[in-house]
């Protein structure tokens, strides 16, 4: 689709994946389809590689904390509530 745009042409809104965002392009400059040999790209599609791991890991080790979070809470929570009921339905602890 980004093949049709010339020069000066306006597109949007275009929202991201997580739909957090909403953006509109301008296309300034387009240049023709390129070639370049493994060896010369070799290096950025490595650190890409590593890069994309890195974060996946990272939001799966985010996501564990969470969930591990809620549950702490929750546990807490819980536990509040039932001292609180048990305190309010016996006069001696009042």
């Amino acid at each position: 689709e980004a093949e049709k745009f010339q020069p000066g042409d306006i597109a949007g809104p275009i929202e991201t994946a997580r739909q957090e965002h909403i953006f509109i392009m301008k296309l300034e400059e387009k240049h023709p389809k390129s070639y370049q040999p493994f060896e010369k790209v070799q290096r950025e599609v490595e650190a890409k590689i590593i890069s994309d791991r890195r974060k996946q890991a990272q939001e799966k080790i985010l996501a564990e904390l969470r969930r591990q979070a809620e549950a702490k809470l929750s546990s807490e929570f819980t536990e509040f509530c039932l001292q609180t009921i048990y305190r309010r339905s016996n006069p001696k602890n009042r």
